[in-house]
């Protein structure tokens, strides 16, 4: 995968675009909500491990992800995840309005996401 261009405002760079992911699941959601087939453990737990460090990245670099939620991962045919959306809004109940655009909201939601992911962890 590499950059094809940036997209840039006043501030600076908004948004980048990317070839492409081909995808096994469109959205996290869909494993989570629909229970889509019998995924192990230990893809989820990679899954909620790779969202967690991409935002702990994300961070380093002052990068705010905003609507942090499940719709807003993506797992390719490699069974990796990767963080989509980066432009803004919230969605409770993954992002509280007292935290949106905070780097605390964004670690709020991967906790709800890591929650709902692996219920028993």
């Amino acid at each position: 995968m590499h950059n094809i261009g940036l997209i840039t405002y006043r501030e600076g760079i908004v948004s980048f675009v990317l070839e492409k992911i081909p995808t096994k699941f469109v959205s996290l959601k869909k494993v989570i909500d629909l229970k889509v087939g019998d995924i192990p453990s230990i893809l989820k737990e990679k899954w909620a491990a790779q969202i967690e460090h991409t935002v702990a990245e994300l961070h380093k670099n002052d990068i705010i992800w905003r609507d942090a939620k499940p719709d807003n991962v993506i797992i390719d045919n490699n069974n990796d995840a990767w963080l989509i959306d980066f432009g803004g809004g919230f969605t409770p109940p993954w992002v509280d309005q007292d935290y949106y655009e905070s780097f605390e909201g964004d670690l709020r939601a991967v906790k709800r996401i890591r929650d709902r992911l692996l219920p028993s962890s």
